[in-house]
């Protein structure tokens, strides 16, 4: 892709934009406002929620809307205004509290402003993600009135192989009402079968009359790819997945070499 085809950036936050310290490089921050400077829009889609997903792109003109929850919800930061929102079942939330409960799995379940999940595991991601996991809660606290719930996540040692059976089963007893993707090792996403990077994307490349061919894209996991399948120019960070690498058209380094701050100064020749 040149320089002068690229009107927008699109960039996934954690394993991406984020080093393995959750934070910003100087270099790749000093990078993006640069070309925010120049016309060059910067947008961010993540698995993440709203207050967290701010916290991060806070510091970035607000360019573009967010894209959340990977695609199941999209928020104009400016106004706040939900733009796009898509539920997860509440029967596919009661099952999986259900079906996860006396076995290995933990299963965090996200709604618009909080994550709930099981005791044993806030101590480990409050410590490994405290943005996200702020103000998180008991999951044997969720009730009706928690709900819409978006998203839900199953994590443990057994993720890949009863986890993976588990939704294997919920998918043949409850078909077309889900989707599911893993985003790194041992966790997997599930959320509105509507629902993925891609989706939110294109909303805001219609609503700010971006063509998708002129926007490059940023991301490290499998729920990355339908998005960088779709853009004009998709790039998988050295650390990504080898699914979202055989989806890219290219691959930089890693996020904790300034992968996205390297490959844009090159491609910009800052």
């Amino acid at each position: 892709m040149k320089a002068n085809d690229v009107q927008a950036i699109i960039l996934d936050l954690d394993g991406t934009l984020l080093t393995s310290s959750k934070g910003i490089s100087p270099y790749t921050k000093d990078i993006l406002l640069q070309l925010g400077r120049e016309g060059i829009a910067v947008g961010f889609a993540s698995g993440r929620g709203y207050s967290s997903a701010r916290l991060i792109t806070d510091p970035f003109p607000p360019h573009l809307p967010l894209t959340l929850f990977n695609g199941s919800m999209v928020v104009d930061k400016r106004t706040d205004e939900v733009l796009h929102h898509l539920d997860l079942d509440a029967l596919i939330v009661n099952e999986l509290i259900r079906r996860t409960r006396g076995t290995s799995l933990c299963l965090h379940v996200s709604t618009e402003t909080h994550v709930f999940l099981d005791r044993k595991d806030i101590p480990h991601y409050k410590r490994v993600d405290p943005i996200t996991y702020t103000d998180c809660r008991y999951l044997e606290t969720l009730d009706e009135s928690d709900y819409p719930c978006i998203k839900a996540m199953i994590t443990g040692q057994e993720t890949e192989t009863l986890g993976i059976a588990l939704l294997r089963e919920l998918e043949e007893e409850f078909p077309g009402t889900f989707s599911a993707v893993s985003t790194f090792k041992d966790h997997i996403e599930i959320m509105n079968p509507r629902a993925n990077k891609r989706v939110g994307i294109e909303l805001v490349s219609a609503m700010n009359n971006i063509p998708m061919e002129s926007i490059i894209a940023f991301g490290d996991a499998e729920n990355d790819c339908e998005m960088i399948k779709a853009v004009g120019w998709g790039v998988a960070m050295g650390n990504a997945s080898d699914v979202l690498k055989a989806c890219a058209d290219d691959i930089t380094t890693s996020n904790d070499e300034d992968g996205v701050g390297t490959y844009l100064a090159n491609l910009f020749n800052l």
